[in-house]
């Protein structure tokens, strides 16, 4: 009789506990942020991720630990990598595409703020910009071999080189029939000296032949008043701005138009010959400490947001800077 009691107490005890719910109060979540490319055919990217707390800069991917309740601000700027190119030492820009995983803002916004209330995997894309020199650098002229003095070159009287410098072949600062006679020299293989290839293909047409030559010679009997091969367009930028506080710190922005390069913060324009390409970027700005109010800039380019856009002058074009508050 005692046996079976004491088996119902104990089967009592293990119906308690089985039905007690046990809290467990998590202090710590773990921040994962994840570098990736953009574009599936690149390899590798580097970034520049800003966090505050603890005001440090992620370039690779990493792991961090956080309170319960922390909030944090998150900026993805710009990184930059130094490499060796064919013709010299070139550099490779990382830039913003948007973010992925768990954030919570807009994904083509490149700073934002989240709080650690659970483990948080963060992935920001990255578009790689690779710049390197097109052509070896100018060769030093060796002067230990150079004559004394140059052959003075042939002068005759001749209409005033235009800006550009076209049609001068021989660099004499004047274009006359000398610099139609060089050119045909040069057409039929005979090399002449003090030659100046940039500037002899007077109708841009990529070759060197005898129509230069005799464009020049119209030219300078003035039957042409210039070489409109060569003559380009230009077009207009628009630059405007929405949303911009000057009274809240920290409402710079951080966004840039190139060339030349100018950080924006009113509304402007440019002008650019045509084809030039233009490249409008963000480096993310580094937010203030938490409570405090502050602006982040990205762009609206033909219907489309986004922290970078490159394209080509081929037309006026309008572009807005949009500056929101947080």
């Amino acid at each position: 009789m005692k046996k079976i009691r004491n088996l119902i107490i104990f089967s009592l005890i293990i119906t308690f506990f089985a039905n007690i719910n046990f809290v467990y109060c998590q202090t710590e979540y773990n921040l994962t942020i994840q570098v990736k490319p953009y574009d599936p055919s690149v390899s590798d990217v580097r970034g520049a991720v800003w966090i505050n707390p603890p005001r440090t800069t992620v370039e690779l991917d990493t792991q961090l630990t956080f309170e319960a309740g922390t909030q944090l601000y998150i900026s993805a700027g710009v990184a930059t990598v130094d490499i060796m190119c064919s013709y010299g030492e070139g550099i490779i820009y990382y830039t913003f595409a948007s973010w992925g995983g768990d954030w919570p803002n807009d994904v083509n916004e490149s700073s934002g703020s989240i709080v650690m209330d659970s483990d948080k995997t963060l992935i920001v894309y990255y578009n790689e910009e690779r710049n390197c020199p097109t052509a070896p650098p100018a060769e030093t002229p060796d002067i230990t071999s150079a004559p004394t003095s140059p052959p003075t070159p042939i002068v005759t009287p001749a209409s005033t080189n235009p800006p550009d410098q076209l049609g001068d072949a021989n660099g004499d600062t004047v274009i006359n029939i000398v610099d139609a006679l060089l050119i045909a020299q040069y057409y039929v293989g005979l090399e002449p000296e003090y030659f100046i290839l940039p500037n002899v293909d007077v109708n841009c047409d990529g070759s060197i032949d005898i129509l230069d030559a005799l464009l020049v010679a119209q030219f300078y009997v003035e039957l042409i008043s210039e070489f409109s091969g060569c003559t380009q367009n230009e077009y207009t930028l628009t630059v405007e701005v929405e949303g911009r506080d000057p009274n809240i710190p920290n409402s710079d922005g951080m966004v840039f138009i190139d060339p030349p390069n100018d950080h924006i913060v009113a509304a402007a324009s440019y002008t650019y010959e045509e084809g030039t390409v233009v490249r409008a970027y963000s480096l993310g700005s580094t937010p203030p400490p938490p409570g405090l109010l502050w602006q982040s800039a990205s762009f609206e380019f033909e219907g489309v947001a986004g922290s970078t856009f490159s394209f080509v002058m081929d037309r006026d074009r309008v572009i807005k800077v949009i500056f929101r508050t947080y």
